[in-house]
């Protein structure tokens, strides 16, 4: 079978076909990917919290002494 061969009717039918199938495949990958922003619900900031919070998770600094 050669591309000549192909009814223009089926291969219009088929171009549609696969057009919604990629569409339906990216709105699908989207939605999941729009369902892991908002799962990741985070508090709104603020300073004097997001001060402590560097101050949990910070190593402390050491200090060498001359003697």
């Amino acid at each position: 079978m050669s591309a000549t061969d192909i009814n223009p009717t089926s291969a219009a039918e088929f171009e549609l076909a696969s057009q919604k199938l990629l569409l339906d495949l990216a709105l699908e990958a989207s939605n999941r990917e729009l369902q892991q922003l908002v799962a990741q619900h985070r508090k709104p900031a603020s300073l004097p919290g997001y001060y402590r919070s560097l101050q949990a998770w910070r190593s402390p600094v050491l200090h060498q002494v001359d003697a």
